[in-house]
């Protein structure tokens, strides 16, 4: 779970082991809430069952699971926050 605050500061707690906590480990953990190392305050939150993105500016910059290829091509877990290139996304569906 992740949660934004007024700051505009973010913070995750739980599980994590699909890098959803944005500190860099796909290890599980019982840590308390952490604070996401962000360029700026955010003003948006997206949390998904195993990602997450903040909106920073009018940048959006995602972490987490990755399964489907959401966060990037490669498949691979987003262990921190990376922008999300949104010219590669197919709105039209």
């Amino acid at each position: 779970a992740c949660a934004l605050v007024t700051s505009g500061d973010v913070w995750c707690f739980g599980i994590g082991e699909h890098g959803e906590l944005g500190n860099g480990a796909p290890t599980a953990s019982t840590a308390p809430p952490t604070k996401v190392t962000l360029p700026g305050p955010a003003t948006d939150l997206s949390v998904g069952p195993e990602s997450v993105c903040a909106r920073v500016g009018p940048q959006w910059l995602c972490w987490g699971g990755n399964r489907a290829g959401e966060l990037d091509a490669a498949r691979s877990p987003v262990l921190q926050p990376t922008p999300l290139d949104l010219t590669k996304i197919d709105f039209a569906g």
